[in-house]
């Protein structure tokens, strides 16, 4: 059918009238208040049918009829229905399809809609619990293997359905988080609560219905001619009919579909299932009611557990909280057995409100713990629950679920001293939320108006919904109500069915469960707020967009996300934990901290690391990847075994030190020049699980130096025993005091801080030379304390001032994250950040020490970390594109400043530091280089240069990738602040 067109006669008449129109349908679906029902707008056949005995239109029936759960709005019916069978419904609908003045119908059956969605006014309400002539006579399970299931009646809740199965050691795979809720229901919506990352919603987890069905489609369009005769001129019902068309999706091309969707039956009772009947059944399920009353269900069981450990773990940073739910989601999908099968419920909760913490979804914790925990939240004012269980049943045996859930746990970023555990029975825990539901009616606080919200956020948006919901929206007020968020897996929903979820293979459902006490129009207007924000909220990020100088960038042209690579949390990062060599295979969009968690579930981890994990793979092997353990293990880009690399020519190549060798030595450390990385394969060690970490204090530089420079020259082939030395070496200049504990960690106690302080004060310039000692302890002694005494002999640091701590190995390698969070917390960490990372030959260091830490910066404070440490250069390979000083010793200077007001004086300052490297003859290298001239790169690569000239010859010809590094192209000059060019 050729598209609706419109005269501006047609469409002035339409205009004119649609408003009124809007109005009169309003009135029809929603009203305020009690009003007297009109049985005669009902029609006279139904009225004399045998089933007018069924009907009641007195006030009391009518006026439950006329609110839900909501308790935001109101629509008295005309008359309720208490069928006794299907057929009675079947004849209500068709005596409503049947006649020239159609009535509505909705079916109600526990009343837990919000915004009336089971109401009908003016029509007819079907109770549908009058089915139910018997608890339980309509709940009929089959127990014969191997398929187990129940035919459950629409009207049943979910909670007898629990007790039923149970009888039998059955119970259905997938629930909701409130039983009191029909099968019905539940089934026109989803479904869904912590078990549907693994077994889907409700919805997914069905055999068979009987529905019974209306035309929908036929019955608007009756709707819409009785409202033209009464009010309106009959055309313009038409162009109203093709409005509600278009809010419903269904254009006018698509009025033959839905006709064929929402099939012709009048008031006929349909088997369906997958086979048969099968678009009816797909319709129905998630179909909001608009396909079909559903009478009965057949409902998939499985062998029923007898007891749950149910566990709260909780986090302070969002990003740890959603990467653990994605992972533990992510576990062993198909569900076959052991721990690694996973959690068997995975749900998640905002807090930022201490009144939440205890709220009506458990009475979980003890008195002590909320107030821990409310300190906590006061503090941090946001904080993030994961919640947990794990099923198990004891047939007089011992269980391994102790041991199941420490393996589970093992890896997550929780924090390890706030973990909360009951163990209940599978009732108890299934039934929870009633708990909660039992207190608030004791207090008058359930029969109130629930503004509710419930939202799928895609994978790709939770973060941004973080920062600009929970941390923005949500704090302008209390909040009244639980706060739900978990993820769940797509590939776990029939796309065919009716229920919409977003297009990513991870989404999130955000439940907002609140409540008002008094009154509720500020929360549906924060509602309206959120789903503007929503609307309006835009992610973009490159890579991790952790550059310093628009390398990442792409003026005018096209900027690749990497992340959206990550279709599914950890499905990039493959593990080979096969002795003799162990690699993992990881996407260039991972986050080291990714790799990471991924490894170590494997008893692996990567040899050389980064200071800060949240960085993405491809990100630092394009630059070199550097941290403490780089003097032994030398940077990322030597522990890489291969790649798949995207070159400017658009050929996906597969590279090696044997295979397309120059391509695998040009991209490792090559700024991006020559390729994408899409894969690396990088080399893996068993890891530690303890860390001794150590600062050693000096006032003296050259004491300083030589001890660092002593350190990485033990036993550099790494074999055994306390002379191996050390596994990490870093150092750091303090000449503010407001260094000493700044973002690297929370290391010092406040007594220590004051003793520190004191030395930094007097002395102007103070070191802190930083190592550590990875250990591991499978149940006896280490030798850890007696390996740490005697590394540290003969070392020339003050003897009176040594500071210890003993982490995880994860703590550790996390350990700048901490400080990433209090910098957020404080609005400190989205500021400019004029850093600049400096390779300065051994010979030169002295000199360095001179003019710059006890020179330049002593010029104004410092606002970061400034890092000094030594690497070997006979770790890095020379036939990389990564370029260092030609010294057999260097060391990394990074002066790692955040500018909170102006950033400019710190741009000149590093100005100043590289004129004065200049003048003093040290010929330093620019790590993580940003030049402005041709000519300035050139000196940068010296006898590399022709090399790296005729690589991007060879691999980007075009000089298509990596523009922000303005080496090889004028285009970024367009989009600089300043418009340099060379």
């Amino acid at each position: 059918m050729p598209p609706l067109t419109l005269s501006k006669m047609q469409r002035a008449i339409f205009i004119s009238f649609f408003f009124i129109a809007t109005y009169l349908i309003s009135r029809l679906i929603s009203t305020i208040g009690e009003q007297k029902p009109r049985t005669t707008m009902l029609p006279p056949d139904l009225l004399a049918m045998d089933l007018a005995k069924k009907l009641r239109f007195d006030p009391h029936a009518t006026n439950l009829a006329s609110t839900d759960f909501g308790n935001l709005t109101r629509a008295l019916p005309a008359a309720v229905l208490y069928p006794s069978s299907q057929n009675d419904i079947a004849t209500l609908i068709h005596s409503s399809y049947s006649s020239h003045l159609p009535f509505p119908i909705a079916a109600k059956g526990h009343g837990h809609s919000i915004h009336g969605q089971a109401m009908a006014y003016k029509g007819v309400v079907i109770e549908m619990a009058s089915l139910d002539g018997k608890d339980g006579a309509r709940i009929n399970v089959s127990s014969t293997p191997p398929y187990f299931f129940a035919d459950v009646g629409g009207e049943q809740l979910w909670i007898d359905v629990l007790h039923a199965t149970l009888r039998h050691g059955l119970a259905p795979l997938s629930w909701t988080d409130y039983l009191y809720l029909t099968v019905g229901g539940t089934l026109s919506n989803a479904g869904i609560s912590g078990q549907a990352f693994r077994h889907g919603p409700q919805i997914s987890n069905v055999y068979e219905m009987d529905v019974v069905t209306g035309t929908f489609l036929k019955f608007l369009h009756l709707c819409l001619s009785w409202l033209s005769v009464a009010y309106l001129h009959s055309s313009i019902s038409f162009y109203i009919y093709i409005y509600v068309l278009h809010v419903c999706g269904y254009g006018v091309s698509n009025h033959a579909c839905m006709h064929a969707r929402l099939g012709t039956g009048k008031g006929e009772v349909v088997k369906c299932s997958r086979q048969l009947n099968s678009e009816l059944y797909y319709a129905v399920l998630g179909g909001l009611g608009q396909f079909g009353i559903i009478t009965r269900a057949r409902i998939a069981l499985e062998p029923a557990p007898q007891r749950v450990r149910w566990l709260r773990l909780l986090y302070v940073d969002f990003s740890d909280f959603t990467k653990d739910q994605e992972y533990l989601i992510s576990l062993n999908a198909d569900g076959e057995g052991g721990p690694l099968k996973g959690f068997d419920y995975v749900e998640g909760s905002v807090v930022n409100d201490e009144s939440l913490i205890n709220n009506w979804r458990s009475s979980f914790f003890s008195k002590g713990d909320h107030r821990r925990i409310s300190a906590l939240a006061a503090h941090h004012s946001t904080i993030y629950f994961l919640e947990v269980s794990k099923y198990y049943s004891h047939f007089g045996g011992p269980t391994t679920v102790d041991q199941d859930v420490d393996s589970l746990l093992k890896g997550l970023s929780f924090l390890p001293d706030l973990v909360f555990s009951n163990d209940v029975s599978y009732t108890d825990f299934l039934n929870r939320v009633h708990q909660g539901e039992l207190k608030l009616r004791a207090q008058g606080l359930w029969d109130v108006p629930h503004p509710w919200l419930n939202l799928f956020i895609p994978k790709s948006g939770i973060l941004d919904f973080d920062r600009g919901v929970f941390r923005g929206v949500l704090k302008k007020n209390a909040t009244m109500g639980p706060v739900l968020v978990y993820p769940m897996n797509k590939d776990k929903w029939e796309n065919t069915m009716s229920a919409v979820t977003p297009d990513e293979e991870v989404f999130y459902t955000v439940g907002l469960l609140r409540s008002a006490v008094d009154s509720w129009e500020f929360l549906e207007d924060q509602n309206r707020e959120i789903l503007s924000f929503c609307e309006e909220a835009g992610i973009e990020s490159k890579g991790h967009g952790h550059s310093i100088h628009g390398q990442a960038m792409a003026y005018k042209g096209v900027v690749i996300e990497m992340a959206s690579l990550d279709g599914k949390d950890g499905a990039r990062i493959n593990v080979s934990s096969t002795p003799p060599y162990f690699f993992a295979d990881v996407g260039g969009e991972q986050l080291w901290i990714d790799v990471l968690h991924a490894t170590l579930r494997h008893g692996l981890a990567p040899l050389s690391w980064t200071d800060y994990l949240y960085l993405t793979v491809g990100g630092t092997l394009s630059n070199a990847g550097i941290s403490g353990q780089a003097f032994r293990h030398g940077p990322q880009i030597s522990n890489v075994y291969e790649m798949d690399v995207v070159t400017g020519k658009g050929e996906v190549v597969k590279c090696s030190r044997q295979l397309n060798s120059e391509l695998y030595y040009a991209v490792l450390g090559g700024l991006g020049q020559f390729g994408i990385i899409t894969r690396a394969r990088i080399a893996l060690e068993p890891a530690p699980q303890r860390v001794r970490w150590l600062r050693l204090l000096y006032v003296d530089f050259s004491d300083f130096t030589k001890d660092q420079e002593y350190l990485i020259s033990l036993n550099a082939d790494g074999e055994g025993g306390p002379t191996k030395g050390f596994d990490y070496v870093e150092g750091s200049v303090v000449n503010d005091e407001s260094l000493i504990n700044n973002w690297r960690s929370s290391f010092f106690s406040k007594g220590d801080h004051r003793r520190i302080s004191a030395l930094a004060a007097h002395h102007s310039i103070i070191y802190f030379l930083e190592v550590s000692k990875y250990y591991s302890h499978f149940g006896g002694p280490t030798t850890v304390d007696q390996d740490v005494d005697s590394l540290l002999k003969g070392l020339s640091f003050l003897p009176d001032l040594v500071f210890s701590n003993d982490v995880s190995y994860t703590d550790f390698l996390n350990r700048v994250h901490q400080g990433e969070l209090k910098l957020r917390a404080q609005g400190l960490w989205d500021v400019p950040h004029p850093w600049l990372n400096l390779f300065i030959p051994k010979s030169g260091i002295l000199d360095f020490d001179r003019g710059v830490f006890r020179g330049v910066l002593k010029k104004n404070a410092t606002m970061g970390p400034v890092l000094v440490y030594p690497m070997n250069k006979d770790k890095w390979e020379n036939t990389m594109s990564a370029v260092t000083p030609d010294e057999e010793v260097f060391y990394t200077v990074g002066l790692l400043r955040s500018a909170v007001d102006s950033w400019e004086f710190l741009e000149d300052q590093n100005r100043e530091i590289l004129s004065f490297c200049e003048e003093a003859g040290i010929e330093c290298k620019q790590y993580l280089p940003h030049y402005e001239t041709k000519a300035q790169w050139k000196k940068h690569f010296g006898q590399k240069w022709n090399m790296f000239v005729d690589r991007k010859q060879k691999f980007d010809p075009k000089g298509l990738l990596s523009p922000g590094q303005r080496i090889f192209t004028l285009s970024m000059s367009e989009g600089s602040h300043d418009h340099s060019s060379y």
